[in-house]
């Protein structure tokens, strides 16, 4: 289970730092007017812009879809397939973000001055042809999310109500054998899974809810701007850019070997800058 998670973790965080890389570096281009100047960049502009997002969106049900199947259905597919699973992700984003190639163009705009100038953009018209089934698909994934990790929440709550009925039955019962000690120490053991695995799903519900949170406002704004400095739209990118940001340390915190490198690194910091041996961090 570990192995898988940490595979599909790692493509996330790959997604998002790429994602941010690409978006900060597109934004260069655009304040240098490239992107106003040659169709090619344009078009590139417009779709490299979306497909981090459609990945990391898949990739998002993909996770969901895999926890699911291990914890409810006792089903390890995932961890066969997962290689072929990032790529049928890839090329689905891949299509969906395929259309903007044909949209996205440099037009005439004119300005209150009756100046004429260059900008890359889509019509409005395109925009919202575009723009309402991705965020259509947007809601519909996030609703089988919901549905997807409603399901695991309740299969781990179930497994965990078992574990202290078998628990408590033993207590009540006084005859507490070897065999009995041993399956009561299996059954903590089991309980202390559960409880890190409702932990770690927790943890991607958020990422989840906070990906989601964070585009679809952008996603709206995108496509009901009038100007590419509209302040709704402006607020909507930042916060975006702060999701992706902040997301892959998130996936770095997850995983067990990097948190006790980190404190590792941290404690021998402390030591340095002259804190005393034992300081809690």
């Amino acid at each position: 289970m570990e192995n898988t998670q940490g595979f599909f973790i790692s493509v996330l965080a790959v997604s998002d730092i790429t994602s941010i890389l690409l978006r900060t570096t597109l934004v260069i281009l655009q304040y240098a007017n490239m992107t106003d100047k040659y169709s090619v960049l344009c078009k590139a502009r417009s779709f490299i812009f979306g497909l981090p997002s459609g990945i990391s969106s898949f990739l998002h049900v993909a996770i969901a879809l895999d926890r699911y199947l291990r914890i409810c259905k006792n089903n390890s597919m995932f961890s066969k397939w997962r290689g072929r699973v990032i790529i049928v992700v890839m090329s689905v984003a891949f299509i969906g973000v395929l259309p903007k190639l044909f949209i996205a163009d440099i037009v005439q705009k004119n300005s209150s001055d009756n100046h004429t100038s260059l900008v890359c953009k889509i019509s409005d018209e395109d925009k919202i042809i575009y723009c309402l089934p991705v965020l259509v698909l947007c809601i519909g994934i996030a609703a089988v999310l919901v549905i997807l990790y409603g399901r695991i929440i309740s299969t781990l709550n179930a497994h965990f109500k078992r574990i202290e009925n078998s628990l408590t039955t033993a207590e009540i019962s006084g005859n507490l054998e070897i065999r009995d000690e041993q399956n009561e120490q299996k059954s903590e053991l089991s309980q202390r899974n559960i409880l890190v695995m409702k932990k770690t799903i927790s943890i991607f519900i958020a990422i989840s809810v906070t990906f989601f949170l964070s585009y679809i406002p952008f996603l709206i704004t995108y496509m009901l701007r009038k100007s590419r400095d509209e302040i709704s739209f402006v607020i909507s990118l930042l916060l975006y850019n702060i999701s992706s940001m902040v997301n892959p340390f998130i996936y770095a915190f997850m995983d067990a070997k990097f948190r006790s490198e980190t404190k590792n690194l941290m404690t021998q910091t402390f030591l340095k800058c002259g804190f005393p041996e034992g300081t809690e961090l």
